[in-house]
């Protein structure tokens, strides 16, 4: 079973800039594109981990979920899905930093770029999604420091042009693959992590400790309308993760419904099964139901008739309202 803390090389008390700045350092080291021919498969598993452990030890809810039940807790998607570890690296150092190969080729793009999009799964009663009702849910994302406005330094002058790669932020790296072939590849500097940009040490923000970023807790309304259906997606645009140059991205909640005791829902009506006893087949049935607004409904039969297993009886208009 795998130890994320240890996959990072951080303490279980680690801060979020600590994991992050682990998290930068690993996979720059380990991306795929990196990789000597004979450790391509080994690179990508151990990028894929180091991509994974950020994200859980970077998100409040699964390293929660992580430091009390382990690996074995977030699987079925408790705390919310994952990203692909291309994603990540795309979000962290930019989507577009030459890294052609593993992220299935070069991509371009006008305009500011726009951070990933995070998605969370809300369980939700059928109750819930026939009355409507709202949930606040507590959210962590990063902002752009406000105490260095984005430097990482605590004063303009100490911010420098990386001296590693002459502030392009990413080098050329040739690899020779036998004689008369070589490679040639695009990667960020592993010294200013792809920015363009070394700070001083001395003059580094001691608020959000060179990164740029601080942490960011926010209420979230998230209103469940009457009528919707699972997996219906609620979109807050631009309350993700922010950072310099970079637009917020969405956070979205997917819509899951909880298993009700007797009514299950297909598109917009109801049903439920009952089991009645051979007089009641034989000479007619009523019952009553406890609709999910809390109302009374009867359902009886025709005067005399005969119920044979399978049978259908309707309430009209007793379904779901369309959102």
């Amino acid at each position: 079973m795998a130890d994320y803390y240890e996959i990072l090389g951080v303490s279980k008390t680690a801060s979020t800039q600590e994991i992050r700045s682990a998290y930068k350092k690993l996979a720059l080291k380990y991306h795929p594109d990196r990789a000597p021919e004979d450790k391509k498969q080994e690179y990508e598993e151990k990028f894929k981990d180091i991509a994974h452990a950020y994200e859980v030890l970077t998100d409040e809810q699964k390293r929660k979920i992580y430091d009390q039940y382990g690996e074995e807790g977030l699987k079925g998607g408790a705390g919310g899905g994952f990203h692909d570890a291309a994603d990540i690296f795309s979000h962290i150092f930019g989507a577009d930093e030459g890294f052609g190969g593993f992220f299935g080729g070069g991509r371009r793009q006008t305009g500011p770029k726009k951070g990933k999009t995070i998605a969370h799964e809300i369980q939700v009663s059928l109750e819930d999604l026939y009355n409507g009702a709202t949930r606040k849910i507590r959210v962590t994302r990063t902002r752009i420091c406000t105490h260095c406005k984005g430097s990482g330094a605590t004063k303009e002058d100490a911010v420098i042009t990386c001296k590693s790669c002459q502030g392009k932020g990413k080098k050329v790296i040739t690899k020779s693959m036998g004689p008369g072939f070589v490679q040639q590849y695009v990667t960020p500097c592993e010294v200013c992590e792809g920015t363009g940009k070394s700070i001083d040490k001395k003059f580094i923000c001691k608020e959000c400790q060179g990164n740029k970023v601080t942490n960011d807790v926010k209420v979230l309304e998230v209103h469940i309308d009457p009528g919707m259906k699972e997996q219906q997606q609620i979109v807050f645009e631009g309350e993700a993760d922010e950072r310099p140059d970079v637009l917020p991205g969405d956070i979205v909640f997917i819509v899951q419904q909880k298993p009700h005791p007797y009514f299950t829902r297909q598109g917009n009506n109801l049903h439920m099964k009952k089991k009645i006893n051979l007089l009641e087949a034989l000479t007619g049935v009523e019952f009553s139901v406890k609709h999910l607004d809390g109302r009374t409904l009867v359902v009886r039969s025709k005067k005399n008739q005969v119920i044979k297993p399978g049978m259908v009886m309707q309430i009209t208009k007793e379904g779901f309202p369309n959102p």
